[in-house]
C-alpha cells in the first residue's frame, strides 16, 4: 500500500492533481467494476439508471495567431478548463496570407510543456478585389484528448449566370400542345360535335384579311428593327451568388521527442513494466503465503479438526503463527522465491491433512461402487448355475475364469473394507480412492454381455 501511494504520487498523483491518492480500489478491480456496469447496461435483464460519462479537458487550451511580420495578431481560449471532449469548433479568420496558429495551455501545467504545437494553414491569397479572404478552420480535441487542426478551407462568393430555357425545349412544348389539340378535335368529331362550314365568299374575305395583316406585320418589323437591336445589346444575362469552398493544407509542427529520445522513453517504460511485474509477482507470492496461513488456521478448528492429532495440531498452529509474524517483520520485502519456499514448507504438513480429509470423504462412495459391481457378477454366476438361456454363449472355461475372478475381487473388497474400518482419521490413509477405482475398472464385465 505504501509503495503504491509513493509510486502514484511520484508519477502523476498529488503534485499534479492536488488530491490524496486512494488505495481502496486498484486498477484491476476498477476495470472489472466498469465491465460489470457496462454488461448490466447492455443486458435486458437489468434496469440501470440513465447516465453519461464525459471526459473533460484538464487545462484550458488557447490559440494565438500571428501577423506576417511575426507579431501576435490575437489570441482566444478555444477550450476552457472542464470542457467536454471529444469536441470540435469552427473558427473564422479573414486573411490575405497564410495563417499561422500556435496552440498552448492557458495556464502552466507541471511536468508538461506549455506549447502544444504550431499549425500553418495555406496557401491563402487575397480576394480578386484585394480584400481579405474568409478562412474557416476546424479545431478538434479528439477522443484521446489531443488537440489538432482537423481541416481548413476558404469561403469565396462568385456570380454565376443563370441559363435561359433552351429554344428546343420550347419547341417540344409547342409540339406537345399541338398534339393535344389535335387529339381534342378528334374526340369532338367522334362525339358528333361538328362546326358548320362558312360559304365560299366568306373564305375569300378571310384570306384577304390574312394577307393585309401579314403585310402590316412585316412593315412594323422593318420600322422597329433598329430598336430591337439596341434592346438586345442592352440586355444582360441574369446571375446568382454561389459560395465556393476551396480546401487548404494544414502543416503541423508539434513539439515533442526526437526519435532517439522517444526510443529511450520506450526503453525506460519497458524497464518500468518489467519492474512492476516483478513487484506484482513478489506481492502475489507473499499474499499466497498469508492467505494459506489464514485458511489452514480456520480449517484446523473446523472441518480438519479430527484429521490431525492434538500434538501435531499444536505444533502446526505454532508454525502458522510464526510464519504470520515473519511476514510482517523480516519477511516484509523478501524475494519471490523466498515466499514460494515458505509456502511449500507449510504445504508439506497441510497437504497431508487435506489428503486425509478428501480420502475420508470419497472412500465409502468408491467402496459402494466396487461392491455393487461384485454383486452384479455374483448374480450372473447364480443365473448361469440355474441354466439361464441368456448366458448359453459362455463356455465352461469362461464360467470358471469368471468364478475365479469373482473370488479374487471379493477378497480384495473384504480387505479394503477391513482397512477402511480400522482407518484412523488423524493418520494417513491405508487405501486410497484411486486404488479402489482402479480395482473397480478391472472387474470382469465384458464377458457378461
Amino acid at each position: 500500500k505504501q509503495w503504491y501511494q509513493r509510486r502514484v504520487a511520484i508519477t502523476a498523483g498529488e503534485e499534479v492533481l492536488h488530491k490524496t491518492c486512494s488505495t481502496t480500489l486498484n486498477a484491476d478491480e476498477a476495470a472489472a467494476r466498469g465491465c460489470a456496469l457496462q454488461c448490466a447496461i447492455l443486458s435486458p435483464a437489468f434496469k440501470v439508471r440513465d447516465f453519461a460519462i464525459n471526459d473533460i479537458v484538464q487545462s484550458g487550451i488557447k490559440l494565438v495567431w500571428y501577423n506576417p511580420d511575426g507579431t501576435v495578431g490575437g489570441d482566444m481560449e478555444v477550450f476552457a478548463k472542464g470542457h467536454v471532449f471529444p469536441f470540435s469548433k469552427m473558427l473564422t479568420f479573414y486573411r490575405k496570407e497564410n495563417l499561422i496558429l500556435e496552440a498552448s495551455y492557458s495556464t502552466p501545467v507541471q511536468h508538461t510543456q506549455t506549447v502544444i504545437g504550431r499549425f500553418e494553414v495555406g496557401p491563402i491569397k487575397p480576394a480578386e478585389d484585394g480584400s481579405s479572404t474568409k478562412v474557416k478552420v476546424k479545431v478538434k480535441v479528439d477522443i484521446h484528448g489531443i488537440l489538432t487542426v482537423e481541416s481548413a478551407h476558404t469561403v469565396t462568393k462568385i456570380q454565376v449566370p443563370i441559363e435561359e430555357e433552351k429554344k428546343e425545349e420550347k419547341k417540344e412544348v409547342k409540339k406537345a400542345e399541338k398534339k393535344e389539340g389535335d387529339k381534342m378535335e378528334t374526340e369532338e368529331a367522334e362525339n358528333g360535335v361538328k362546326e358548320e362550314s362558312k360559304p365560299n365568299e366568306n373564305e375569300a374575305d378571310l384570306k384577304a384579311e390574312k394577307i393585309e395583316k401579314a403585310d402590316s406585320d412585316d412593315k412594323m418589323k422593318v420600322e422597329n428593327g433598329s430598336d430591337d437591336i439596341i434592346s438586345e445589346d442592352k440586355k444582360k444575362p441574369k446571375t446568382k451568388t454561389k459560395t465556393v469552398q476551396n480546401p487548404l493544407e494544414v502543416t503541423i509542427s508539434k513539439k515533442g521527442f526526437t526519435a532517439k529520445e522517444l526510443q529511450e522513453a520506450v526503453e525506460r517504460e519497458n524497464a518500468m513494466i518489467s519492474t512492476d511485474k516483478l513487484i506484482k509477482d513478489r506481492l502475489m507470492a507473499k499474499n499466497a503465503v498469508e492467505e494459506y496461513v489464514y485458511e489452514m488456521r480456520d480449517k484446523l478448528y473446523s472441518k480438519l479438526e479430527n484429521f490431525i492429532s492434538e500434538s501435531d495440531k499444536d505444533v502446526y498452529l505454532a508454525e502458522l503463527s510464526k510464519t504470520e509474524n515473519w511476514l510482517y517483520d523480516e519477511g516484509e520485502n523478501c524475494q519471490k522465491q523466498v515466499y514460494i519456499d515458505k509456502l511449500a514448507e507449510l504445504r508439506k504438513v497441510g497437504d497431508r491433512i487435506m489428503t486425509r480429509y478428501t480420502e475420508n470423504e470419497g472412500r465409502q462412495g468408491a467402496l459402494n461402487l466396487l461392491g455393487t459391481s461384485l454383486v452384479h457378477v455374483r448374480k450372473v454366476l447364480d443365473l448361469i448355475r440355474n441354466k439361464d438361456e441368456k448366458y448359453d454363449h459362455l463356455s465352461e472355461e469362461d464360467i470358471k475364469t469368471l468364478a475365479e475372478k469373482d473370488a479374487e475381487f471379493q477378497g480384495v473388497f473384504n480387505d479394503f473394507c477391513n482397512k477402511a474400518t480400522s482407518q484412523k482419521l488423524d493418520e494417513d490413509p491405508l487405501i486410497t480412492v484411486a486404488q479402489i477405482n482402479l480395482k473397480k475398472k478391472k472387474v470382469p464385465t465384458a464377458t457378461l454381455r
